[in-house]
């Protein structure tokens, strides 16, 4: 199931889920008819949210183990705060602040689901607790280099976002470097599933010492287009951007430290090497 406060048909999403093998959407359109009410916000979530998933379970009469992908839309352009009263720690007058207050919501309002939904799975009869996998497909950019929005840089408030794996059997520890690619392994291992073929990531439960440092090839797209002006390339401890629009190839730390412009022969071998990957990655 797909759970959002968002409407799936725009920027092509419902195609991308029903692709991805969703069996039921639920979005803010099917969440505004279910309660009588104009547009929804990601407040309707842990009530009206997790009341629909318990009727399309109970619909189903099985126990089938449950996957529930959460999508707050909210921490999204206009960047919207329902509570202001109460979420106001950042100036609201300007886009980062409005950003920050959506966030520190939103992160109330995941607490209020995460509490609802293991409230109707034991109320279900459902054993066990339930593993939850936080992340971010995105980073936001406030003008930092130049950049602004997401999608449109490799810098790091783009590219870092959270990942957070609980569950009460796991033992608590951290990793020095992780990527996307890496958590369906790892949550296939916790599962004891084999995966049907082999992907760009590795389980996280693993002690990959030096090979948790990245070497990956990163670039300004989405999975609704396979083209970019923004390309890079994480190797160890550094990171080399080449922009597109710019003309530039940029040298720095993964926090964007230290950058330096690539120029003469070394420019041309990161150029090529970065042009490589991305055609190898079917980026255009």
């Amino acid at each position: 199931m797909y759970l959002t406060s968002a409407t799936v048909e725009h920027y092509g999403l419902a195609g991308i889920l029903h692709k991805a093998g969703f069996e039921h959407l639920i979005d803010g359109r099917s969440l505004a008819s279910q309660t009588g009410s104009g547009p929804v916000s990601d407040h309707s979530l842990p009530q009206a949210g997790v009341a629909a998933v318990q009727a399309l379970r109970a619909a189903e009469r099985g126990a089938a183990p449950l996957f529930l992908h959460v999508h707050g839309a909210d921490s999204h352009i206009p960047y919207r705060v329902v509570d202001p009263a109460r979420f106001h720690r950042h100036d609201p007058r300007d886009d980062r602040g409005r950003f920050l207050n959506s966030i520190e919501e939103s992160d109330w309002i995941f607490g209020e689901l995460w509490d609802a939904l293991r409230q109707q799975l034991s109320q279900a009869g459902q054993a066990g607790e339930p593993l939850l996998v936080l992340s971010s497909d995105h980073g936001q950019a406030f003008g930092e280099h130049g950049y602004w929005s997401h999608g449109s840089a490799v810098i790091s408030e783009e590219l870092d976002v959270p990942l957070l794996l609980y569950h009460p059997r796991l033992a608590a520890r951290a990793v020095p470097f992780s990527t996307h690619f890496d958590v369906l392994p790892t949550i296939c291992e916790l599962l004891d599933v084999e995966l049907a073929q082999p992907g760009y990531g590795a389980s996280l439960l693993l002690d990959r010492g030096e090979a948790a440092l990245p070497a990956h090839f990163v670039w300004d797209g989405a999975p609704s287009r396979s083209t970019g002006t923004c390309l890079g390339l994480l190797l160890g401890r550094r990171k080399y951007a080449l922009d597109l629009v710019r003309d530039t190839c940029v040298v720095s730390e993964l926090d964007d430290s230290n950058r330096q412009t690539l120029m003469g022969d070394e420019r041309t071998y990161f150029e090529a090497l970065i042009g490589r990957l991305a055609q190898l990655r079917g980026v255009g």
